[in-house]
């Protein structure tokens, strides 16, 4: 058994949880025409002779990875990707134990694919689609075992051209992020406490509102070019880790920067992708990791992420094979699966607490909704949205009047609202959710102790 205090490698498993996805001939060419400026006939042989590198002027072995058979095969159906995620619960879970004997983790970061104009890769649109089918999945998988996997979320930011296939860069420009996150809350008594970003893209803009409501966010994709594969548009024209260390762990980030470290509440850990055409773990950063704690004496966070769009089950055997090897090395060193939330709790030494209460009240002759909760939350106010009987959904800012006390006041007909939501976290992740129904004085609540 190992003996307590000892300081350990958390691993944090992320999955950018999509649901299914088509790509045919003419959509990977244009992939690779965008990302490579290759400007060729969409056709299988095309395609071979590109694996195979015969056209030596265009061949690198980033495209190698970028047209290989693994990342351009996708799960089509729905059958097929509930079988490997019930699979992958079942069978592959308890492969490799961590040091506590304990199982494997997987945190589920859900996409609400709304607000785009096109669906070229025929995801799953709307609303909760996915979050329902992991629900679900989560469900049928705690009948048979005790499991620790979490819900977070991923969000795909919209273009200005509305295309299915690309992500936005400027939050300003649409705030779809506030609609899916109403719903949630409204529809589903949830929000969450840790954010993965849509192909890994943050800008200070979108900092700046993290730090508003979500206090970790597994986002740095930092890499030495030394150690590891990058891309060919790392110039920051998309997502943009260039400053970022490369080291294992979080930080808190800067307000000038969300590169670099500063004096923001909110956390970013790196993380690295199990098998992709960049950005990958390896042997290499597995051992740094495990290097890290035994010379500084102090947990390390070791985060990776995929996609379930893919199978998941080849790059899960990769990588625990690699843990095991790296392990031989170390056999002091412990090694803990981890939610994002416990990981970031041990990597900072965050105490234990129960999650955040609400009272809510409606003054019905002032028109005014006041909001208490019995300690602060992380950001400096909760987050206030509504739903009106035209099944509308709207996120409002709150006024302040005093430490732990809001209110709203209702500058138009009251009838028009059917109920408010509230949610808000506490800085140690915990989540609280409340749905009040304004005209009938009836309050439903819920909240995440991830403890």
């Amino acid at each position: 058994m190992v003996k307590k205090n000892i300081p350990e490698v958390l691993i944090v498993h992320c999955v950018d949880t999509e649901g299914v996805m088509h790509e045919n001939i003419d959509a990977t060419f244009e992939r690779i025409k965008d990302n490579y400026d290759i400007d060729l006939l969409p056709t299988q042989e095309n395609l071979i002779k590109l694996r195979e590198g015969i056209n030596n002027k265009t061949y690198d072995s980033s495209l190698a990875k970028f047209i290989s058979p693994v990342q351009t095969t996708f799960i089509k159906t729905l059958d097929s990707h509930r079988s490997m995620i019930l699979d992958l619960s079942k069978n592959y879970r308890f492969k490799l134990l961590d040091s506590y004997g304990a199982g494997y983790i997987w945190n589920w970061h859900v996409l609400d694919f709304v607000g785009f104009k096109t669906n070229p890769r025929h995801r799953l649109f709307g609303n909760h689609v996915i979050f329902d089918l992991f629900l679900e999945y989560l469900n049928k998988s705690n009948n048979k075992h005790e499991i620790h996997d979490t819900i977070q979320w991923h969000y795909h930011h919209p273009p200005i051209d509305g295309s299915g296939h690309k992500s936005g860069l400027n939050w300003y420009y649409n705030n779809y992020y506030d609609y899916i996150l109403s719903r949630k809350i409204i529809d589903r008594l949830w929000f969450p406490s840790v954010f993965r970003p849509g192909e890994h893209i943050e800008r200070n803009s979108i900092s700046f509102w993290l730090n508003q409501w979500i206090p970790f966010d597994y986002a740095s994709r930092s890499i030495d070019p030394k150690y590891g594969y990058t891309q060919v548009d790392d110039d920051g024209r998309r997502h943009d880790w260039r400053e970022a260390s490369t080291e294992w762990g979080a930080y808190n980030p800067s307000f000038e920067n969300y590169q670099i470290k500063g004096t923001m509440k909110r956390s970013i850990a790196r993380i690295l992708d199990i098998n992709s055409r960049a950005y990958s773990i390896c042997e290499f950063e597995i051992e740094k990791a495990f290097r890290q704690v035994k010379d500084t004496g102090m947990d390390t966070i070791l985060a990776v992420m995929n996609h379930d769009i893919r199978d998941m089950r080849p790059e899960h055997d990769k990588f625990i094979n690699l843990i095991e090897l790296v392990k031989q090395s170390y056999p002091d060193i412990p090694f803990r699966y981890c939610s994002g939330v416990e990981a970031m709790r041990r990597f900072y030494k965050l105490p234990k607490k129960d999650p955040i209460e609400f009272h809510v009240e409606f003054n019905r002759s002032k028109k005014i909704v006041f909001i208490e909760t019995n300690y602060k939350p992380f950001g400096e106010q909760p987050y206030y949205c509504m739903k009106t009987v035209n099944e509308e959904y709207f996120h409002e800012p709150l006024f302040k009047i005093g430490e732990k006390k809001w209110a709203y006041y209702i500058n138009f007909n009251p009838q028009w609202v059917e109920s408010i939501g509230l949610a808000c976290n506490d800085d140690t992740g915990n989540t609280s959710v409340c749905k009040f129904l304004l005209h009938k004085n009836k309050t439903f609540s819920n909240s995440y102790n991830y403890s």
